[in-house]
């Protein structure tokens, strides 16, 4: 087991031993001495007006308990954590009957952990808690076998998002933002410089500032003292970076803005002027796709940095640039579920493979070479990677997650023809469009059964 410390800073609670330690050394034991007459009580008085003095340290219990109350103080402000990876599924008895199963874990190597007993109530639920061993990429979990087989494996792999690297430019609030994304978003860490930085954060002096030619999000640098706010409703764009989002708290304030350019798209604006702008654009050798965030305000003359509106704008906008990056990732997939990969367009085809538990390969399929490449998970539980060239992009397991279609408590044989009115028939099936030829067949032999027919002979009598 690995221990991560969650609050490192409480290690500083330690320095309450030496402090213990140095209050027992200076601390003198009380000696009886025998006294016959009360002149020599003064004496003793006069001799310990001179203080304390270091004198050794005695064993006691008083001060083990005190060591032992720094240590456990310690252990609860540091906030320890398991550091392993932990994964937990859940498994329902959907049978009126209680049933009892077991389940294991299988790794890599072929080994398996002892079988574990598991006992449900009818329709309850249980958790099943474990831990990716250190250097193992993929586990199954197993459960006793049954009729319907889909639900009886969970293939896990230890997820993993792509790395973000986040990099400003030197101007303390910016570097403060970049701090505060890093430590927020998941695999996100700061980059030492911009040529290796996937998201840059950066003030640009208005109106036509150069804006870094990368993804980027920038506000606008305007002269201190800050302007007055701006009165009026804030608007929003129907746009999935603010959709659902509050803005009306939000004070600008006032100054030029960034130049417009004829890909911007206006996120936010107020009394017509845009607050908030998403900009499209091209850049770097050969040309790749960037996008800009950009703010036409200055965030020191502005509350947004205690919106939450802002920080899920940010947030939403560094999980956009993180999709469109060429990098490998880990997940965990429900079989049949979409899956969109960002790709080297100009790049070799997407080699699709279906792995076993050790890794070894079973099927084998291709998708062409695009920016951003939509294929489904595989419609079996089990392993999946894609690559391109020498690049895993994907690798993921996959289960079956649908419980939906795992309870089968209210199923039974139905015979839904037999009970439907000929309306919902009409609705559920196509017509004949053909019916005007057999309309007109019908007439045609209608017509000639009359004209060749013989009209009767007659008999006088």
């Amino acid at each position: 087991m690995s221990l991560v410390l969650s609050n490192p800073a409480g290690l500083w609670a330690l320095l309450g031993i030496p402090a213990v330690l140095l209050i027992h050394l200076l601390q003198r034991r009380a000696q009886v001495v025998p006294a016959a007459t009360l002149f020599l009580l003064e004496q003793s008085q006069r001799e310990a007006a001179g203080g304390r003095q270091l004198e050794r340290l005695v064993a006691s219990l008083p001060l083990w308990m005190q060591l032992l109350a720094v240590l456990l103080l310690t252990w609860l402000l540091v906030e320890p954590r398991d550091g392993a990876l932990a994964w937990h599924a859940l498994v329902r008895n959907y049978s009126p009957l209680p049933a009892t199963r077991s389940w294991a874990v299988e790794r890599p190597d072929g080994s398996r952990t002892p079988p574990t007993p598991l006992t449900l109530a009818p329709g309850a639920p249980a958790r099943l808690d474990g831990v990716f061993p250190a250097g193992t990429p993929r586990l199954r979990v197993v459960l006793d076998p049954d009729w319907f087989t889909l639900d009886d494996t969970l293939p896990l792999v230890a997820p993993l998002p792509k790395p973000l690297a986040i990099h400003a430019l030197p101007a303390p609030e910016t570097d403060a933002l970049a701090r505060r994304l890093a430590d927020a978003l998941e695999a996100a860490h700061l980059a030492p410089d911009a040529a290796s930085a996937d998201v840059l954060v950066a003030r640009v002096d208005p109106p036509a500032g150069p804006l870094p030619p990368a993804n980027a999000i920038v506000f606008a640098a305007t002269p201190d003292p800050g302007p007055t706010p701006s009165a009026g409703p804030v608007l929003t764009a129907t746009d999935p970076l603010v959709d659902g989002l509050d803005w009306q708290p939000l004070e600008a304030g006032g100054g030029a803005g960034l130049a417009a350019a004829a890909t911007d798209r206006v996120l936010l604006w107020q009394e017509g002027r845009p607050l908030v702008v998403l900009r499209v654009a091209t850049a770097g050798e050969p040309p790749r796709p960037v996008r800009q965030l950009l703010f036409q305000f200055d965030l020191r003359h502005s509350n947004a940095a205690r919106l939450p509106a802002f920080a899920v704008l940010l947030h939403r906008f560094c999980a956009a640039v993180r999709e469109a990056k060429v990098a490998p990732a880990r997940a965990v997939l429900e079989t049949g579920e979409p899956v969109t990969l960002a790709a080297d367009p100009a790049g070799p085809q997407l080699d699709v493979q279906a792995l076993a538990l050790d890794g070894s390969a079973t099927t084998a399929a291709a998708l062409p070479a695009a920016a951003r490449v939509r294929t489904e998970a595989p419609r079996d539980p089990g392993f999946v990677t894609i690559r391109q060239g020498g690049l895993a992009l994907l690798d993921a397991a996959t289960h079956f997650g649908d419980t939906r279609e795992a309870d089968f408590s209210a199923c039974g044989a139905a015979d839904d023809l037999a009970s439907a009115t000929p309306a919902t028939i009409r609705r559920h099936t196509r017509a004949d469009h053909w019916w005007r030829a057999w309309l007109l067949a019908l007439v045609l032999a209608l017509l000639a059964a009359w004209r060749y027919t013989e009209p009767a002979t007659r008999h006088n009598c």
